[in-house]
């Protein structure tokens, strides 16, 4: 993975390196042109570079984009699952590391996405940024298709086998026994909402969303659609109030709190 400038407009854009022989480019093209459905929420393809001195490497841009657990306290929809359950597509990978935002409107200067408090990628520089709130709405992406299925029939039949290695405590997985991928899905989206239930104040409420997405019987689980009305009912109990409110990291110290809120911006340490 690298960054680089698209030179038509400056933008700041990631390269990353596939094998051509992926279905990596494949997932990517196919859900990139469905742009048109507002539940689309893949990361989108900006161009595919061939590579001539290596056949059997591509490598694509892709929007510079923020992790998502580094910088927002709120959840990311199951909204975009829903579009990719929709279109017989198992991402199969869904994690915290694997769901990003759209800096453009929150830090109008840019960053580097191996550094995400610095616009240059060096340390000790000034470090403009705005609260979210104040210039939603912002986009949040799905990224990392590698591991993407995908199944003609429909997600009703779908199945397969095998184990994950960064998943091992979902009990479904098996070497032999058949499960549903699309149900895998909704147990990784669950694990991710668990962990910003945990990671953030406030968010207490969305519990019975995570656990109800997480059930050892993969049969017990909602589906995407299930999941996205009971985060909405559960949202409609929230005053306009407290919606308004900043949502604090629970290991933020008061002095950081005033730090975030008040000065727009920070130099690095």
């Amino acid at each position: 993975v690298l960054d680089a400038k698209r030179i038509k407009d400056g933008k700041k854009v990631v390269l990353k390196r596939v094998l051509t022989d992926g279905t990596e480019i494949g997932f990517f093209k196919f859900l990139h042109a469905r742009r048109d459905d507002p539940r689309n929420r893949t990361i989108p393809l900006l161009d595919i570079v061939r590579m001539p001195d290596s056949p059997s490497m591509n490598q694509f841009l892709q929007v510079n984009l923020q992790f998502f657990c580094q910088h927002f306290p709120e959840f990311v929809s199951p909204q975009g699952l829903q579009f990719m359950h929709d279109h017989n597509t198992v991402h199969f990978d869904i994690a915290p590391q694997n769901l990003v935002m759209d800096e453009t409107r929150v830090v109008p200067g840019g960053s580097h996405f191996t550094n995400e408090q610095s616009h240059t990628g060096f340390p000790r520089r000034w470090f403009g940024w705005n609260i979210r709130c104040s210039v939603s709405p912002v986009d949040y992406y799905y990224i990392d298709f590698g591991l993407s299925l995908y199944y003609a029939d429909g997600k009703d039949t779908a199945t397969t086998t095998g184990t994950l290695r960064t998943f091992p405590d979902i009990p479904e997985l098996s070497l032999k026994k058949p499960y549903n991928p699309f149900l895998v899905d909704i147990f990784q989206l669950g694990l991710t909402i668990y962990k910003l239930i945990d990671d953030y104040v406030d968010l207490e409420v969305f519990r019975p969303v995570a656990e109800s997405m997480t059930a050892a019987d993969p049969n017990s689980r909602p589906s995407a659609d299930d999941a996205l009305v009971h985060l909405r009912e559960i949202a409609t109990t929230i005053p306009a109030a407290k919606l308004a409110e900043q949502i604090w990291r629970k290991d933020l110290t008061l002095w950081q709190r005033f730090s975030i809120a008040f000065r727009g911006g920070y130099t690095q340490d």
